[in-house]
């Protein structure tokens, strides 16, 4: 903003600097109307340091209603909403509306495009295609596939865990999903974070109950609602620590990965099985 007030200042003491012979009215007329102006408005705002602009709604009212002045367009929304902003008033609301200074990151935008397609019920079916390229229509392309939009779905409610991952980065991201493999990725993540989620539910355990019990007892978990919040952002760290050290990287384990008739695997997945075990009780 200062960068901005001293070309604006700059602007407006050449003109002034000019012989009177050499100014014409429509020049003055600028910098009166449209330069001063500008001047005087970032003189207070740097004076006056900066300030936070909230806008507060009342989740009481059966309609919620705001004016959003944006690029100079006067946008008027009325939704609907029963005890609670609605889902997509809230994503709304919540966009970067400073995107020349921060922009949003095609993976963001991917996101965002996923989340708004949830709060109006509609998923993969309901993309429209268009014929221009860039990260629009790639956007547009990976959320028509199926199995993307339900990998987004396991992406997006596990919190931030996978998003900030460097295979989230866009071109990976979109290489990787209509790769050959892409399928298995998507649905090898899906089972095995259903499986990180029967950990953290609701249903009593019963040792005492032997096989049977068991067998109850996991028919019970697969139906069970997670408690998504017990799965903490330092637990998945644990976690993927625990894979990294023992399977993951240029780890011995990881040449042989999943040949359980090599002593190496074979070791080295139980050493990672008992560092899960501990950072489950840790956490």
């Amino acid at each position: 903003m200062r960068t901005e007030y001293e070309m604006v200042l700059a602007e407006e003491t050449r003109v002034v600097d000019l012989p009177a012979g050499e100014i014409d009215q429509d020049q003055i007329d600028y910098i009166d109307k449209v330069v001063k102006l500008r001047r005087q408005k970032l003189e207070g705002v740097l004076a006056y340091g900066g300030q936070w602009i909230v806008t507060i709604f009342d989740q009481g009212e059966s309609t919620l209603k705001y004016t959003i002045w944006r690029r100079k367009i006067k946008m008027s929304l009325t939704e609907g909403v029963t005890g609670q902003v609605s889902e997509i008033i809230g994503l709304h609301i919540s966009r970067n509306e400073t995107k020349h200074v921060y922009m949003q990151s095609p993976e963001e935008g991917l996101v965002q495009k996923y989340k708004m397609l949830c709060a109006k019920n509609k998923n993969w079916s309901n993309i429209e295609h268009t014929a221009a390229g860039g990260v629009f229509a790639k956007q547009n392309e990976l959320l028509s596939q199926d199995y993307v939009f339900n990998h987004l779905a396991t992406i997006v409610s596990s919190g931030t865990h996978y998003i900030h991952t460097p295979e989230m980065q866009f071109t990976r991201f979109y290489d990787t999903m209509f790769s050959s493999y892409g399928g298995i990725v998507a649905d090898v993540t899906m089972r095995l974070e259903n499986r990180l989620r029967w950990c953290f539910n609701t249903i009593p355990y019963n040792s005492d109950k032997g096989e049977n019990g068991n067998t109850e007892t996991y028919q019970q978990l697969k139906r069970a609602h997670p408690v998504l919040d017990a799965i903490s952002g330092p637990l998945r760290e644990a976690l993927n620590d625990a894979y990294e050290k023992h399977l993951g990287g240029d780890t011995p384990a990881s040449y042989r990965f999943g040949n359980t008739d090599e002593d190496v695997w074979s070791k080295a997945y139980l050493l990672y099985k008992f560092d899960v075990i501990s950072a489950m009780k840790d956490y």
